[in-house]
C-alpha cells in the first residue's frame, strides 16, 4: 500500500498469500450466492495509525491491486476484533470506531499477532460487489481483469458498473492486454475517473 502526499510518499508492506480462488470464475447467477475464497494477509499494526492520520489530512489511500484493496477494506472488521489489544492514540481510536461493518457476517478468520505484536496475521473472505461503500481505499492501480471474476466485480463496484464497462470497452478497442500480466489501469474513487 502506498500513501501519497505532495511532499512525501509513505509505504507500508502488506504481505498477501494469494490463492487460486482469485482466478476462479463466478458461476452463480446471483453473485450474492457466491462464497468468496479466503486469503491470508500480514499487515503492520502501525497501518491503523497511518491510515487514520492520512485520512484526517484528507490524503488518498492508493492500493496496488485488487487483493490489497480487499485487505485494506477488511481493516474495519479487523479493528473491531483487535481494538482493545493495541496501543494507539484517542484520534486513531475515534477514526476506526466510526467505520461501518458493511457485511453482517465478519469475513475474517485466523486473526493473530506476531510475538512482538507489531504484525497482524489474518484471513479475509471479504467479497466486494454492488454499491459497496469503500471506507479505506480511494485509488487503485490494477490490471484489466477477466469478466465473471471477483476482481472485475470489485472494479465495477469501485467505479460503478457503467464506468467499468466503458473502461473495458475502451481497453478492448485499443487492444489492451488483460489478466495478471496485462496492462494496468488507475482508478480514482472520488471522481470515478479511469486512466
Amino acid at each position: 500500500m502506498t500513501i501519497n502526499s505532495k511532499k512525501w510518499i509513505e509505504t507500508h508492506t502488506v504481505t498477501l498469500h494469494v490463492g487460486l480462488g482469485t482466478f476462479k470464475n463466478i458461476s452463480e447467477e446471483d453473485i450474492r450466492d457466491y462464497v468468496m475464497h479466503a486469503e491470508r494477509a500480514e499487515i503492520p499494526v502501525s497501518i491503523f495509525e497511518t491510515i487514520a492520520m492520512r485520512k484526517q489530512e484528507q490524503k488518498n489511500i492508493l492500493a496496488v491491486g485488487t487483493t490489497v484493496t480487499r485487505t485494506l477494506e477488511s481493516l474495519p472488521y479487523l479493528w473491531n476484533l483487535i481494538r482493545d489489544d493495541i496501543d494507539c492514540s484517542t484520534e486513531v481510536r475515534e477514526f476506526w470506531n466510526q467505520k461501518t461493518l458493511v457485511r453482517e457476517v465478519n469475513p475474517l478468520s485466523s486473526v493473530s499477532f506476531s510475538p512482538d505484536r507489531k504484525t497482524l496475521f489474518f484471513r479475509s473472505a471479504l467479497f466486494i460487489y454492488g454499491e459497496y461503500p469503500f471506507q479505506v481505499v480511494d485509488e487503485i492501480i490494477t490490471n484489466f481483469h477477466l469478466p465473471k471474476s471477483t476482481l472485475f466485480i470489485l472494479v465495477s463496484s469501485f467505479l460503478g458498473r457503467e464506468n467499468a464497462q466503458e473502461a473495458y470497452r475502451y481497453a478492448i478497442e485499443h487492444m489492451y492486454r488483460f489478466f495478471s500480466f496485462g496492462d494496468a489501469m488507475y482508478l480514482k474513487k472520488s471522481k470515478n475517473e479511469v486512466s
